[in-house]
């Protein structure tokens, strides 16, 4: 079997293994090594199976963009055989060999017409490029960054007290303000970057207790009956309305449960906050 039919048939089957060993590891994917451009077929075909796809139909395409220099390539559209979602890749094909690997944002495929196209993306950031050489300050604070998040997640078994958010948000301000941001084309920071965001968010949601509380006391004594006192509770607490709303489209409560609750912020972080220390929040939450 040739190389790009030997291919064709483990991206088929979403069989990361089989193509990480037939992968030559001298070579660059996507200008990225190996093992990088693996990793993100692996995240790839991760997303394929939580939508039951358990198949990928290959069909050939050309490259019909007209803004870079991958026009008028070949390559592939990889339909999930139940979502319909497309992985277009472009084959580099030289002398038998597969030279290279690389996504492509405009493939002319002949695969089935959908209503509504889903695209996976493989994106190599400047941090995952084999070129790149790492100076010494970023890889001082990669080491920061990753303490930080293994300081962060240790919290994770347990339940996140206002305390506990408020110190670690306080703890590494100094270290998220330092490091590159995603729109820098660095990446290795994006998993500290994304658990502080969220520590961040938390603590908007308990920057005004008094107001909070005294914001419900006074619902509870309003005579609901005059639309007029609705509308001025609401514009005199709209501020704090506005921030508060979030906390609900976040957070996970098990009905079960009526201590805990569960805030769930990104696949990669989710942290146990006590219902009852954020009672207040939650209540005028629910009444805004």
């Amino acid at each position: 079997m040739n190389p790009t039919a030997s291919i064709l048939k483990y991206m088929s089957e979403m069989d990361i293994e089989m193509l990480a060993l037939i992968l030559d590891d001298s070579k660059t994917y996507q200008d990225a090594t190996k093992e990088v451009f693996i990793e993100k077929l692996r995240e790839a075909f991760e997303n394929f199976k939580k939508e039951k796809d358990t198949n990928l139909k290959p069909y050939p395409g050309i490259c019909q963009s007209t803004e870079c220099t991958n026009t008028g390539c070949s390559g592939y559209s990889f339909l999930g055989n139940n979502s319909g979602t497309a992985l277009n890749l472009i084959f580099d094909e030289k002398d038998g060999e597969v030279n290279d690997i690389y996504y492509c944002h405009s493939m002319n495929s002949s695969q089935p017409q959908i209503e509504e196209v889903k695209n996976i993306v493989i994106h190599i950031w400047w941090d995952e490029e084999a070129s790149f050489v790492p100076t010494t300050d970023y890889l001082y604070q990669v080491q920061l960054a990753e303490k930080a998040v293994e300081d962060i997640r240790s919290y994770s078994d347990g339940i996140f007290t206002k305390e506990d958010i408020t110190y670690l948000e306080e703890k590494y301000r100094s270290l998220y303000n330092a490091v590159p941001t995603v729109f820098s084309g660095i990446v290795r920071f994006d998993l500290f970057s994304d658990l502080y965001n969220a520590l961040k968010s938390c603590t908007k949601y308990f920057e005004f207790p008094d107001i909070t509380k005294m914001a419900v006391d006074e619902y509870e004594a309003t005579d609901l009956c005059m639309e007029e006192n609705i509308i001025h509770w609401l514009l005199d607490y709209e501020e704090q309305g506005l921030e508060l709303a979030n906390l609900l489209f976040f957070l996970d409560v098990d009905e079960g449960n009526s201590q805990t609750g569960r805030l769930i912020y990104t696949d990669r972080f989710l942290f146990n906050i006590s219902l009852v220390e954020f009672k207040d929040e939650i209540t005028f939450a629910k009444i805004f």
